[in-house]
């Protein structure tokens, strides 16, 4: 059966604050996630622009905005398209502080099992989006390593 998210977890060497910044702050995902360019409006419903140069455009909708502690937004798995039931997951970001100066960030992605389409096409976009999220919290704590404070 199709597993309907994905979970990650990483403890990132930096506070809450600034990885805060860096989940949320349109400079900062553009520096480490989306390697074209991001617009976000930070507040519940603001919406939220993260463009590719290989993958295109995703655009999304903030549905919560909890600083520095959640931040979950809708967005689209269809190029240039707006979120809506079907074309689209939920991705959360939960950042709880651990020890000196340090984050455990979790990225849970859900909505797969409830995207339009067949089986073989729902599990393309989970397995798209397991191997996209490994490589982006990657380039995340590298981004946010001490050597390259910000």
């Amino acid at each position: 059966m199709l597993s309907d998210s994905i979970q990650r977890d990483i403890v990132i060497d930096a506070p809450p604050d600034r990885v805060w910044a860096a989940v949320t702050e349109a400079r900062h995902l553009a520096a480490w996630f989306a390697d074209d360019g991001a617009e976000v409006e930070g507040e519940i419903g603001g919406q939220v622009v993260l463009r590719w140069k290989e993958h295109g455009t995703a655009l999304g909708v903030i549905e919560e905005f909890d600083p520095p502690r959640t931040f979950t937004m809708r967005w689209s798995l269809v190029d240039n398209e707006p979120p809506r039931p079907g074309n689209s997951t939920w991705v959360r970001f939960i950042l709880e502080p651990r020890g000196e100066g340090s984050t455990l960030l979790t990225v849970l992605e859900s909505g797969f099992r409830s995207l339009e389409g067949d089986a073989a096409g729902k599990r393309g976009h989970l397995e798209a989006n397991t191997e996209g999220w490994e490589t982006a919290l990657a380039g995340l704590h590298g981004y946010l390593s001490p050597l390259s404070a910000r």
